[in-house]
């Protein structure tokens, strides 16, 4: 008997071993970290990624290492500070194979972008990554396949994780674990000969366009897609991770689904607080509490909506003996009250016809 259970475990444990073996950690290609650099001018930021080599400036002007905030960082804030890699883009980043890009920055204001790295500024086949309010700040491909941070862009004059991961299937931007935008798309790539720092380049112009305008700490460029779960952990996040409905979202229907992930590998199971009243779900109210479900259930179908109500819910994690491992964050969203909008003619509309027979609007 004994040697059946040691031959099981020893198949069991070489399965394990084999299919780890399938899945290697993503590898850092670029690795830029501004903590081990002497404060003053930089000539040279060495990549201790796997494509080694450095970042040196374009230009005459030269960055500098200060803190900021409690960070130390790279001063990208002049508008003639480029810095380019002495090496290239590896074949891979041509949009084939999965990418992960995370960068620590600092914006004290924001433009419509500013670029922090590129390594293809080719029509329809770029891959360009920045800060800004623009419809096309957090990363640009063509024409067609750009991000702008439609849920929200990061707050200047603070740090932020900001995270780029690209799947093979779609582009999503993450701001300090938070979701903020995303798109399908199947990239294709033309890496250009460098990687370009804090800017772009432009023939014919003296100075980059879209630069950076930023403080940068670090950044690390992943041939691999980190997961919402890795994101989210590595902005310093292990609460539920609320997905639906989103904070202060104003919904139509008096039925809806909330959906959350787990943001704990410890969690394995949920409690659900969901109230009308701010308090019971704050407090954890035995009142508010809908239930408790197993890891692998991750929404619940609330009915019964009010118009015009605001709606308050949070998820705790639960560990194997049922007791919370954090509390889990407090959203709220409203019901619309149903009001009709948008009438036509418009209120204390002063040029109406006497011939009006029509009036419109929005139910």
């Amino acid at each position: 008997m004994r040697k059946r259970l040691a031959c099981f475990f020893f198949i069991l444990t070489t399965i394990i071993s084999w299919s780890l073996n399938l899945w290697p950690a993503p590898k850092k290609l670029i690795y830029l970290d501004a903590s081990i650099l002497p404060e003053g001018r930089l000539q040279s930021w060495r990549n201790l990624g796997a494509l080694g080599g450095n970042f040196i400036p374009v230009f005459r002007t030269q960055p500098t290492v200060e803190v900021v905030k409690n960070q130390k960082a790279v001063n990208l804030t002049a508008v003639d500070v480029l810095l380019c890699s002495t090496f290239s883009p590896p074949a891979s980043l041509n949009g084939r194979q999965s990418f992960t890009l995370l960068v620590k920055v600092l914006g004290p204001e924001l433009a419509q972008r500013g670029v922090i790295l590129t390594w293809s500024q080719q029509p329809a086949a770029g891959a360009t990554f920045g800060l800004g309010k623009g419809i096309d700040a957090a990363f640009y491909h063509s024409t067609r396949v750009k991000l702008g941070y439609q849920q929200g862009y990061p707050e200047p004059g603070l740090w932020h994780l900001v995270a780029f991961v690209y799947d093979r299937k779609t582009v999503r931007v993450y701001v300090d674990g938070w979701l903020k935008a995303e798109t399908s798309a199947e990239l294709r790539i033309k890496p250009d000969k460098y990687f370009y720092l804090g800017g772009e380049t432009a023939t014919g112009l003296p100075l980059p366009p879209d630069p950076f305008n930023g403080y940068l700490a670090s950044l690390e460029l992943l041939d691999g897609a980190y997961s919402q779960l890795e994101i989210w952990n590595l902005a310093g996040r292990k609460e539920a991770i609320p997905l639906y409905p989103a904070e202060n979202q104003t919904l139509s229907e008096l039925a809806l689904s909330l959906r959350w992930e787990r943001g704990d590998e410890k969690a394995v199971s949920y409690a659900v607080y969901f109230s009308g009243a701010r308090e019971e779900v704050e407090k954890a109210s035995p009142k508010a509490l809908k239930g408790k479900f197993p890891a692998a259930i991750t929404s619940l179908e609330v009915s019964g909506l009010k118009p015009g109500q605001t709606y308050f819910w949070r998820v705790d994690q639960l560990d194997a003996q049922g007791r919370s491992l954090q509390p889990g964050i407090v959203r709220q969203f409203s019901v619309d009250d149903g009001s009709a909008r948008d009438p036509v003619p418009h209120h204390l509309h002063g040029s109406v016809s006497p011939e009006l027979n029509r009036l419109a609007w929005t139910p």
